[in-house]
């Protein structure tokens, strides 16, 4: 999640400073609509410029319709010599020391025949999506221990074999060891589980049918015996959620 500021606009242009809010970190972004004439964009081209004073060497985004190609494989029609127009964007784009980031999909992002299935739908634009390297470094999610597994039939067991390996060291040195041999083993146990919440749906739906079924027809054995075995299994299940969002909501 981010934070965005304004700082100040035109009817050009859109300055902002974003503030993402896990690590604080900053970058500014300018959301530009230029003017369709070349004497209205000399005013956005100085416009950005005195806003480079405000962004210094911060990290600074410009979005938008320039209204001008920046290069001439930019445009699909028209000279084959770059115009005054596509020199003064070029200077300014200099000047405030930024760069055309590459990008992927539609090479011409703007036409005058908005008919037929296009992908920029019914607009005269394609849209246009940046995407920002993650700001905050992918880590491991640390070990949790849920309590419901310790009510397992498995549990015992899994602990007994891990904790009676042999290892070499100090007292501490071995309880830590042993307790960190169990964390792979504590994950495929919860793995096994599946989700509890989805688990307790499938179950409460399958016991109706079953109960469902015995209803119209109570003398099946069989039925009998299946409505018991869903009956246990989803009372399980349910204690195990149970388990489950008593030790989340002391957590949380």
């Amino acid at each position: 999640m981010v934070d965005l500021m304004v700082l100040s606009q035109s009817n050009q242009a859109l300055h902002g400073k974003v503030v993402h809010k896990a690590t604080t970190k900053t970058f500014f972004c300018s959301f530009i609509y230029a003017g369709n004439t070349q004497y209205v964009r000399r005013q956005l081209w100085t416009e950005l410029g005195l806003h480079k004073l405000v962004v210094r060497d911060a990290s600074w985004i410009l979005m938008g319709d320039f209204n001008v190609a920046l290069n001439m494989e930019d445009t699909y029609s028209g000279s084959s010599t770059m115009n005054l127009a596509m020199c003064e964007f070029k200077d300014c784009v200099s000047k405030i020391e930024v760069l055309d980031i590459n990008s992927i999909g539609l090479d011409y992002t703007w036409n005058q025949k908005p008919r037929g299935v296009m992908p920029y739908r019914i607009s005269d634009h394609s849209l246009a999506v940046l995407t920002i390297p993650s700001l905050v470094s992918s880590k491991p999610k640390p070990f949790k221990f849920y309590n419901f597994l310790s009510h397992k039939n498995k549990f015992q067991d899994l602990v007994s074999t891990h904790w009676n390996v042999q290892v070499e060291g100090h007292t501490m040195f071995k309880v830590v060891s042993k307790m960190r041999a169990l964390k792979k083993p504590f994950r495929k146990l919860l793995h096994d589980h599946g989700n509890l919440h989805d688990k307790v749906i499938k179950l409460r739906h399958e016991l109706d049918a079953v109960q469902k079924a015995l209803d119209f027809n109570p003398a099946d054995l069989n039925l009998r015996d299946e409505e018991a075995a869903y009956n246990m299994t989803f009372t399980e299940a349910k204690l195990d959620e149970e388990r489950f969002l008593k030790q989340k909501a002391k957590v949380d």
